[in-house]
């Protein structure tokens, strides 16, 4: 059997099940309980700021996300090139009522903060960081399961590429043939380097 509500309000949350009962013979059965919320979903996605657009390997971004008020707050989950980022790595920054007493019965937007230091691990082919803001009630879902809102929003960060210095050579014939007799030991030592690391891997 099949019921449909309609015209639901915060009131109808609360825990359902239903009883199967037969007549001739006398049996009854209780069913699982279900748990139903009534939500107030998102009315827009997140919005994500940050200091500025462009950074270097070695620096910190620092980035906000924030949703909009919903009913229970939204969750928020950070992304970079679309991995989900170690919860560590982010702070919330909440009413102090989140997934606590009165949880489900008020309308506040979420703030969660993120703070990792960039590597060439996070560039893109495109010399790009992509930071991704997805907010979501509830928090958690499982397996084969979807969630009843859901928002995201995306950013894209440049990354400045830093060189090395650049060696000088003097015009003078002697120092140009030391200079180069150098590097072409320097360039043999790193080729053996690569065949020994490349040998050693195969192995």
């Amino acid at each position: 059997m099949q019921i449909q509500l309609s015209k639901l309000d915060f009131s109808a949350s609360g825990s359902y099940s239903c009883l199967v009962s037969m007549e001739t013979p006398i049996f009854t059965k209780d069913s699982k309980t279900k748990d139903l919320t009534v939500i107030e979903p998102q009315d827009k996605d997140p919005t994500i700021t940050f200091n500025k657009g462009t950074y270097e390997i070695g620096e910190v971004v620092e980035a906000n996300c924030t949703t909009a008020a919903a009913r229970p707050p939204p969750h928020i989950t950070w992304l970079i090139n679309g991995e989900k980022v170690p919860d560590a790595l982010t702070k919330s920054f909440s009413n102090g009522m989140v997934h606590g007493h009165g949880y489900f019965d008020q309308k506040a937007c979420s703030i969660k903060q993120l703070a990792i230091e960039v590597s060439e691990l996070h560039v893109g082919d495109d010399g790009e960081l992509r930071l991704t803001c997805m907010s979501t009630i509830p928090g958690y879902i499982n397996p084969n399961e979807v969630y009843a809102d859901e928002r995201k929003t995306s950013v894209r960060i440049e990354i400045e590429m830093t060189e090395g210095p650049v060696e000088a050579i003097s015009n003078n014939n002697n120092n140009v043939s030391s200079s180069c007799d150098r590097r072409f030991s320097s360039y043999s030592f790193e080729v053996i380097n690569v065949v020994f690391v490349t040998l050693f891997y195969c192995l």
